[in-house]
């Protein structure tokens, strides 16, 4: 193996079993521990598993040139080996993301890498993030933070949600799709704008203690696009009743930063809401938050027809 390799030590193609992995010493700092292969093993044969798409993310600011990946205990996730890595995909606001098939009721677990573009390898610090994507899961979400500690799973659709053959028709527009049992909406769409004159060069995010915020940190901060009459504009996607503080930060060309004033912003998701819009002002205070699309209950069956006893003693 080389030296500059960062992967787990291992002998033959297969996991060197041993209480705690050993790196090589020229491992870099924050590079992953392996999980012994033997347990891993185990733990598939002790489970009867099925598979369910899973959706990574994770906010993370990069350079021109850079690319993220994730390397995992997993075979779909290259088993510790970085070039069989799966890779991230860029989207706005800097959220990099991957959907793969994973095994449900599995431990595992991973770590990202960005490939910097002189070809070196900078791994996501701290321990190994863990997963095990529940047994009822066919789709999931998982949001991930660069710092690493146990993943954030969210079940978007078990078994039993599954649609059947013959789906059934789409609700209404306004109306939305619902279980059994009422269920509200996992996400709410929240839109975030803000009236800020910039001048050319200049760019406005908005960091906060959400992961899609940055947790704090304005290298991951959330990117706002410029539109017209200087209104900022960023689309988040958030729990209902999520309590979240933020603040916005005005980034000027020549590299300094401005932060907004006054106390932290505070917002709380309304639930019931598809969709809100959250207008702020740069001098702070309470966000004005309005709902646009909101989650209409289906209405009552009509009442049934007055019997004929009914009838005579009204009469």
């Amino acid at each position: 193996m080389h030296a500059a390799s960062a992967a787990p030590a291992r002998m033959r193609g297969r996991m060197v079993s041993r209480r705690t992995p050993t790196l090589l010493p020229t491992a870099p700092r924050g590079a992953p521990t392996a999980a012994p292969a033997q347990q891993q093993q185990q733990q598939r044969r002790a489970t009867c598993h099925a598979t369910a798409k899973v959706l990574f993310r994770l906010p993370y600011k990069t350079n021109h040139g850079e690319m993220v990946s994730m390397v995992g205990s997993d075979n779909v996730l290259g088993e510790w080996q970085q070039g069989r890595a799966c890779r991230l995909r860029w989207s706005d606001g800097h959220v990099w993301a991957v959907e793969v098939e994973l095994p449900t009721g599995v431990a595992i677990e991973y770590k990202y890498l960005v490939k910097q573009a002189d070809g070196s390898s900078k791994w996501q610090g701290g321990e190994n993030t863990k997963l095990t994507v529940p047994l009822e899961a066919t789709k999931a979400e998982v949001l991930d933070h660069w710092r690493g500690g146990h993943a954030a799973v969210k079940v978007t659709e078990t078994v039993e949600e599954q649609a059947p053959d013959a789906a059934p028709p789409a609700p209404p527009p306004g109306v939305a799709p619902q279980g059994a049992g009422g269920g509200a909406p996992a996400w709410v769409r929240v839109s975030m704008r803000i009236p800020c004159k910039a001048e050319y060069g200049d760019t406005v995010s908005i960091v906060g203690s959400d992961v899609q915020l940055g947790g704090w940190n304005p290298d991951c901060a959330k990117a706002m696009v410029w539109s017209t009459g200087h209104v900022w504009t960023a689309e988040l996607e958030l729990e209902p009743g999520a309590e979240v503080e933020y603040k916005y930060v005005l980034k000027g060309g020549n590299g300094n930063v401005r932060w907004q004033d006054g106390p932290n912003m505070a917002l709380r998701v309304p639930d019931g809401a598809l969709a809100c819009e959250v207008l702020d002002h740069w001098k702070g205070g309470h966000s004005a938050v309005k709902v646009t699309e909101a989650v209409v209950a289906a209405a009552p069956p009509p009442s049934p027809p007055p019997s004929q006893q009914q009838q005579q003693q009204q009469h």
